[in-house]
């Protein structure tokens, strides 16, 4: 089996474990607008299923394994059709890439002896969803005073694994029109 194996996917996705009534199950799912994944460290939550609805996605990031960026407490944010803040992801694994907190120009490790991960873990520390308003809060002070990661070059260099799209993005004069 190798790390790409397209075929296992597909087998996984065709199969459901979940007995019962779908059309049910499928009720109730969208019911919701807000998915707290309290043991990955994620939350996902959303005003509506337009897409002119609010969405915003707020990763904590306390998976330790799979792709461990150093981007402890980010977030996504999209709207009025258009992405507002976004993550990249990919070759950039440092925090100052992602919407992350920088402290002092640094963020969280991401280091080469470890195949550039970033093990360090974050927590879920509040989770309230209400009809009017989602709240959630997370913890990565470990991340940050367990290791600290320094770039060595000026603010206004392009790193060399951003791409191209990246570098200078469009940008709409009036994005409300």
């Amino acid at each position: 089996s190798t790390y790409h194996n397209s075929m296992l996917s597909l087998l996984i996705m065709a199969s459901d474990y979940t007995e019962g009534n779908y059309n049910a199950q499928n009720q109730v799912a969208q019911g919701g607008f807000t998915f707290n994944g309290k043991e990955r460290g994620i939350v996902i939550t959303q005003s509506g299923y337009s897409e002119e609805a609010l969405k915003l996605q707020f990763h904590n990031r306390q998976d330790m394994g799979g792709h461990t960026y150093g981007d402890r407490n980010s977030f996504t944010l999209s709207g009025l059709g258009r992405s507002w803040v976004r993550n990249p992801v990919g070759n950039l694994y440092q925090t100052e890439w992602s919407s992350s907190i920088l402290v002092n120009n640094m963020g969280v490790a991401v280091t080469d002896l470890e195949g550039d991960k970033s093990r360090q873990p974050g927590r879920i520390t509040y989770h309230l969803d209400t009809d009017a308003a989602t709240f959630t809060g997370g913890d990565a002070t470990y991340a940050y005073n367990t290791e600290w990661y320094w770039v060595s070059r000026a603010n206004d260099t392009v790193h060399p694994n951003v791409p191209v799209w990246l570098q200078d993005p469009p940008r709409d004069p009036d994005p409300f029109g």
